[in-house]
Protein backbone atom coordinates (compact mmCIF):
# COMPACT_ATOMS: atom_id res chain seq x y z
CA UNK A 1 0.00 0.00 0.00
CA UNK A 2 3.05 2.25 0.04
CA UNK A 3 2.11 5.37 -1.85
CA UNK A 4 5.50 6.69 -2.88
CA UNK A 5 5.70 7.01 -6.70
CA UNK A 6 8.38 4.34 -7.07
CA UNK A 7 9.42 2.95 -10.49
CA UNK A 8 6.45 1.59 -12.40
CA UNK A 9 5.27 -1.97 -12.43
CA UNK A 10 2.11 -1.97 -14.50
CA UNK A 11 -0.33 -4.64 -13.36
CA UNK A 12 -4.13 -4.48 -13.54
CA UNK A 13 -6.42 -5.26 -10.61
CA UNK A 14 -7.45 -8.82 -9.90
CA UNK A 15 -10.68 -9.96 -8.23
CA UNK A 16 -8.90 -11.27 -5.13
CA UNK A 17 -5.60 -9.46 -4.84
CA UNK A 18 -2.11 -9.46 -6.19
CA UNK A 19 -1.86 -13.21 -6.72
CA UNK A 20 -5.57 -13.93 -6.99
CA UNK A 21 -5.39 -15.93 -3.74
CA UNK A 22 -7.80 -16.13 -0.83
CA UNK A 23 -9.10 -18.73 1.58
CA UNK A 24 -11.86 -20.89 0.05
CA UNK A 25 -15.37 -20.09 1.25
CA UNK A 26 -16.00 -21.81 4.55
CA UNK A 27 -12.33 -22.12 5.48
CA UNK A 28 -11.27 -20.30 8.62
CA UNK A 29 -9.44 -17.14 7.61
CA UNK A 30 -7.42 -17.12 10.82
CA UNK A 31 -5.05 -19.78 9.52
CA UNK A 32 -4.36 -19.00 5.83
CA UNK A 33 -1.97 -21.14 3.87
CA UNK A 34 1.54 -19.79 3.52
CA UNK A 35 2.42 -18.50 0.08
CA UNK A 36 5.72 -20.01 -0.98
CA UNK A 37 8.25 -17.32 -1.99
CA UNK A 38 8.99 -19.10 -5.25
CA UNK A 39 5.33 -19.24 -6.15
CA UNK A 40 4.90 -15.58 -5.35
CA UNK A 41 7.91 -14.61 -7.43
CA UNK A 42 6.81 -16.70 -10.41
CA UNK A 43 3.29 -15.33 -10.27
CA UNK A 44 4.53 -11.76 -10.06
CA UNK A 45 6.99 -12.23 -12.93
CA UNK A 46 4.26 -13.81 -15.03
CA UNK A 47 1.95 -10.90 -14.44
CA UNK A 48 4.64 -8.37 -15.26
CA UNK A 49 5.66 -10.09 -18.50
CA UNK A 50 2.07 -10.42 -19.65
CA UNK A 51 1.18 -6.83 -18.85
CA UNK A 52 4.29 -4.82 -19.64
CA UNK A 53 2.46 -2.60 -22.11
CA UNK A 54 -0.74 -2.18 -20.17
CA UNK A 55 -2.57 1.12 -19.95
CA UNK A 56 -5.65 2.32 -18.14
CA UNK A 57 -7.81 0.99 -20.96
CA UNK A 58 -5.96 -2.31 -20.96
CA UNK A 59 -6.33 -2.65 -17.21
CA UNK A 60 -10.04 -2.01 -17.47
CA UNK A 61 -10.38 -4.78 -20.03
CA UNK A 62 -8.74 -7.21 -17.60
CA UNK A 63 -10.76 -6.36 -14.51
CA UNK A 64 -13.78 -8.08 -13.04
CA UNK A 65 -17.17 -6.39 -13.06
CA UNK A 66 -20.19 -8.06 -11.51
CA UNK A 67 -22.83 -8.36 -14.23
CA UNK A 68 -25.83 -9.72 -12.38
CA UNK A 69 -28.30 -7.44 -10.69
CA UNK A 70 -28.92 -7.86 -6.96
CA UNK A 71 -31.85 -10.11 -6.04
CA UNK A 72 -33.95 -10.45 -2.92
CA UNK A 73 -31.29 -12.73 -1.47
CA UNK A 74 -28.06 -11.70 0.25
CA UNK A 75 -27.08 -8.04 0.23
CA UNK A 76 -24.59 -7.52 -2.60
CA UNK A 77 -21.54 -5.60 -1.40
CA UNK A 78 -18.79 -4.72 -3.87
CA UNK A 79 -15.55 -3.54 -2.32
CA UNK A 80 -12.88 -1.95 -4.50
CA UNK A 81 -9.44 -1.29 -3.06
CA UNK A 82 -5.70 -1.71 -2.86
CA UNK A 83 -3.50 -4.03 -0.79
CA UNK A 84 -5.21 -3.08 2.48
CA UNK A 85 -8.47 -4.35 1.03
CA UNK A 86 -6.75 -7.50 -0.17
CA UNK A 87 -5.29 -8.12 3.27
CA UNK A 88 -8.61 -7.64 5.05
CA UNK A 89 -10.92 -9.37 2.56
CA UNK A 90 -10.88 -12.73 4.36
CA UNK A 91 -11.81 -11.15 7.68
CA UNK A 92 -14.59 -9.10 6.10
CA UNK A 93 -15.99 -12.14 4.32
CA UNK A 94 -16.03 -14.11 7.55
CA UNK A 95 -17.63 -11.33 9.58
CA UNK A 96 -20.36 -10.57 7.04
CA UNK A 97 -21.30 -14.22 6.61
CA UNK A 98 -23.89 -15.70 4.29
CA UNK A 99 -26.32 -12.77 4.56
CA UNK A 100 -23.98 -10.81 2.29
CA UNK A 101 -22.65 -11.50 -1.19
CA UNK A 102 -19.22 -9.89 -0.92
CA UNK A 103 -17.50 -9.14 -4.21
CA UNK A 104 -13.97 -7.79 -4.03
CA UNK A 105 -11.77 -6.15 -6.65
CA UNK A 106 -8.43 -5.46 -4.99
CA UNK A 107 -4.84 -5.14 -6.11
CA UNK A 108 -1.76 -3.85 -4.36
CA UNK A 109 -0.48 -0.52 -5.69
CA UNK A 110 -3.63 0.27 -7.67
CA UNK A 111 -4.96 3.82 -8.06
CA UNK A 112 -8.46 5.23 -8.30
CA UNK A 113 -7.96 6.14 -11.95
CA UNK A 114 -7.43 2.43 -12.69
CA UNK A 115 -10.76 1.50 -11.13
CA UNK A 116 -13.10 4.45 -11.64
CA UNK A 117 -14.70 3.22 -14.88
CA UNK A 118 -15.24 -0.21 -13.37
CA UNK A 119 -16.80 1.22 -10.22
CA UNK A 120 -19.18 3.40 -12.22
CA UNK A 121 -20.11 0.49 -14.48
CA UNK A 122 -20.91 -1.68 -11.47
CA UNK A 123 -23.21 1.04 -10.13
CA UNK A 124 -24.85 1.74 -13.48
CA UNK A 125 -25.54 -1.97 -14.01
CA UNK A 126 -27.22 -2.19 -10.60
CA UNK A 127 -24.74 -4.97 -9.83
CA UNK A 128 -24.42 -4.10 -6.13
CA UNK A 129 -26.62 -2.92 -3.28
CA UNK A 130 -23.72 -0.86 -1.91
CA UNK A 131 -20.24 -0.01 -3.16
CA UNK A 132 -17.23 0.53 -0.89
CA UNK A 133 -14.07 2.17 -2.20
CA UNK A 134 -10.81 1.95 -0.23
CA UNK A 135 -7.80 3.58 -1.86
CA UNK A 136 -4.87 4.97 0.05
CA UNK A 137 -3.31 7.17 -2.61
CA UNK A 138 -0.97 4.91 -4.61
CA UNK A 139 0.93 6.37 -7.58
CA UNK A 140 2.45 3.40 -9.40
CA UNK A 141 0.28 2.85 -12.49
CA UNK A 142 0.36 4.81 -15.78
CA UNK A 143 -2.87 6.70 -15.20
CA UNK A 144 -1.45 8.32 -12.06
CA UNK A 145 1.61 9.69 -13.86
CA UNK A 146 2.00 13.20 -15.20
CA UNK A 147 3.62 14.06 -18.53
CA UNK A 148 6.88 14.31 -16.59
CA UNK A 149 6.55 10.90 -14.95
CA UNK A 150 5.71 10.04 -11.33
CA UNK A 151 3.71 12.82 -9.66
CA UNK A 152 4.98 14.85 -6.76
CA UNK A 153 2.99 15.03 -3.52
CA UNK A 154 0.72 17.91 -4.58
CA UNK A 155 0.07 16.43 -8.04
CA UNK A 156 -0.75 13.03 -6.58
CA UNK A 157 -3.24 14.38 -4.08
CA UNK A 158 -4.79 16.72 -6.65
CA UNK A 159 -5.35 13.77 -8.99
CA UNK A 160 -7.10 11.78 -6.27
CA UNK A 161 -9.17 14.81 -5.34
CA UNK A 162 -10.36 15.31 -8.91
CA UNK A 163 -10.97 11.60 -9.55
CA UNK A 164 -12.90 11.18 -6.30
CA UNK A 165 -15.08 14.19 -7.04
CA UNK A 166 -15.94 12.79 -10.47
CA UNK A 167 -16.58 9.33 -9.04
CA UNK A 168 -18.95 10.65 -6.39
CA UNK A 169 -21.03 12.48 -8.98
CA UNK A 170 -21.10 9.50 -11.34
CA UNK A 171 -21.93 6.79 -8.78
CA UNK A 172 -24.40 8.70 -6.65
CA UNK A 173 -26.41 9.45 -9.77
CA UNK A 174 -27.19 5.71 -10.02
CA UNK A 175 -29.00 5.31 -6.65
CA UNK A 176 -26.34 2.87 -5.42
CA UNK A 177 -24.94 4.06 -2.07
CA UNK A 178 -21.22 4.81 -2.07
CA UNK A 179 -19.02 4.45 1.01
CA UNK A 180 -15.47 5.79 0.84
CA UNK A 181 -13.31 3.91 3.33
CA UNK A 182 -10.55 5.79 5.13
CA UNK A 183 -7.00 4.54 5.60
CA UNK A 184 -5.35 3.66 8.92
CA UNK A 185 -2.87 6.16 10.34
CA UNK A 186 0.47 6.17 8.56
CA UNK A 187 3.87 6.33 10.27
CA UNK A 188 5.73 9.60 10.62
CA UNK A 189 7.43 10.63 7.39
CA UNK A 190 5.16 8.53 5.18
CA UNK A 191 3.45 10.16 2.21
CA UNK A 192 0.00 11.51 2.98
CA UNK A 193 -3.19 9.65 2.15
CA UNK A 194 -6.10 11.48 0.44
CA UNK A 195 -8.34 11.11 3.50
CA UNK A 196 -8.62 14.82 4.31
CA UNK A 197 -9.88 15.41 0.78
CA UNK A 198 -12.18 12.39 1.02
CA UNK A 199 -13.80 13.89 4.11
CA UNK A 200 -14.28 17.30 2.51
CA UNK A 201 -15.68 15.88 -0.72
CA UNK A 202 -18.10 13.59 1.12
CA UNK A 203 -19.28 16.43 3.36
CA UNK A 204 -19.99 18.53 0.27
CA UNK A 205 -21.82 15.63 -1.39
CA UNK A 206 -23.94 15.04 1.71
CA UNK A 207 -24.95 18.70 1.72
CA UNK A 208 -26.15 18.18 -1.85
CA UNK A 209 -28.25 15.23 -0.71
CA UNK A 210 -26.13 12.55 -2.39
CA UNK A 211 -26.03 9.03 -0.95
CA UNK A 212 -22.32 8.98 -0.18
CA UNK A 213 -20.56 8.63 3.16
CA UNK A 214 -17.07 8.46 4.61
CA UNK A 215 -16.15 5.55 6.88
CA UNK A 216 -13.20 6.20 9.16
CA UNK A 217 -12.23 2.53 9.26
CA UNK A 218 -8.64 3.51 9.97
CA UNK A 219 -9.64 4.66 13.44
CA UNK A 220 -9.78 0.98 14.41
CA UNK A 221 -5.98 0.96 14.27
CA UNK A 222 -5.25 4.27 16.00
CA UNK A 223 -3.17 4.51 19.15
CA UNK A 224 -5.20 5.28 22.30
CA UNK A 225 -4.23 8.95 22.02
CA UNK A 226 -4.59 8.98 18.24
CA UNK A 227 -2.06 8.46 15.47
CA UNK A 228 -0.07 5.47 14.28
CA UNK A 229 0.31 2.39 16.47
CA UNK A 230 2.42 -0.71 15.93
CA UNK A 231 0.63 -2.64 18.67
CA UNK A 232 -2.75 -2.30 20.35
CA UNK A 233 -4.46 -3.96 23.33
CA UNK A 234 -5.44 -7.52 22.49
CA UNK A 235 -9.03 -8.24 21.54
CA UNK A 236 -10.88 -10.51 24.01
CA UNK A 237 -10.42 -13.66 21.90
CA UNK A 238 -6.80 -13.02 20.90
CA UNK A 239 -4.47 -15.53 22.53
CA UNK A 240 -0.73 -15.92 22.95
CA UNK A 241 -0.76 -18.28 19.97
CA UNK A 242 -2.20 -15.43 17.92
CA UNK A 243 0.53 -13.04 19.00
CA UNK A 244 -0.93 -11.48 22.16
CA UNK A 245 1.80 -10.78 24.74
CA UNK A 246 1.52 -8.68 27.88
CA UNK A 247 -1.88 -7.48 26.74
CA UNK A 248 -0.60 -6.11 23.42
CA UNK A 249 -0.67 -7.50 19.87
CA UNK A 250 0.98 -6.29 16.62
CA UNK A 251 -1.43 -4.57 14.23
CA UNK A 252 1.02 -3.36 11.56
CA UNK A 253 3.69 -5.11 9.53
CA UNK A 254 7.42 -4.61 9.35
CA UNK A 255 6.97 -1.81 6.82
CA UNK A 256 4.66 -0.03 9.34
CA UNK A 257 2.00 0.27 6.62
CA UNK A 258 0.53 -3.16 5.90
CA UNK A 259 -1.15 -5.34 8.51
CA UNK A 260 0.65 -8.71 8.59
CA UNK A 261 3.01 -8.84 11.61
CA UNK A 262 6.62 -8.78 10.48
CA UNK A 263 5.80 -8.68 6.77
CA UNK A 264 7.28 -6.19 4.35
CA UNK A 265 5.42 -4.91 1.30
CA UNK A 266 7.04 -4.83 -2.13
CA UNK A 267 8.29 -1.66 -3.84
CA UNK A 268 5.14 -1.57 -6.00
CA UNK A 269 2.77 -1.58 -3.03
CA UNK A 270 1.87 -5.29 -3.17
CA UNK A 271 2.15 -7.84 -0.38
CA UNK A 272 1.85 -11.62 -0.28
CA UNK A 273 -0.60 -13.60 1.84
CA UNK A 274 -0.08 -13.48 5.60
CA UNK A 275 1.03 -16.74 7.23
CA UNK A 276 -0.19 -15.83 10.71
CA UNK A 277 -3.03 -14.13 12.58
CA UNK A 278 -3.32 -10.52 11.43
CA UNK A 279 -5.07 -8.48 14.11
CA UNK A 280 -4.73 -5.29 12.07
CA UNK A 281 -6.50 -6.79 9.05
CA UNK A 282 -9.23 -8.21 11.30
CA UNK A 283 -9.85 -4.83 12.98
CA UNK A 284 -9.91 -2.98 9.67
CA UNK A 285 -12.39 -5.53 8.31
CA UNK A 286 -14.47 -5.21 11.49
CA UNK A 287 -14.96 -1.49 10.91
CA UNK A 288 -16.24 -2.14 7.40
CA UNK A 289 -18.42 -5.06 8.49
CA UNK A 290 -20.04 -3.01 11.27
CA UNK A 291 -20.87 -0.19 8.85
CA UNK A 292 -22.37 -2.53 6.27
CA UNK A 293 -24.38 -4.52 8.80
CA UNK A 294 -25.65 -1.38 10.51
CA UNK A 295 -26.79 0.34 7.33
CA UNK A 296 -27.74 -2.62 5.14
CA UNK A 297 -29.22 -5.43 7.27
CA UNK A 298 -29.16 -8.83 5.67
CA UNK A 299 -32.26 -10.93 4.94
Amino acid sequence: MSIRPDPLRCTPPRPHGVLGLRAPRGERWRAPARVAPGRAALATVGLLLALTACSKAGASDATFVASQSPSDGPVVVHLFGDSLTWESEGGLREQLGDDYDLRVTAFGGIGLCDLDDQIVETAQNGAADVILVQLSGNAYTPCTYTEHGPPDEDERLARYRDDTSSLIDAVTGTDVPLIIVGSPPMPEGHARTPDDDYRRLVADAEERGLDVSYLDAGAALEAPGGGWAGTLPCLPDESAAMGCADGQIPVRGGDEVHFCPGALGEADGTITACDRWSSGAWRYASAMAAEVRGRFPGP
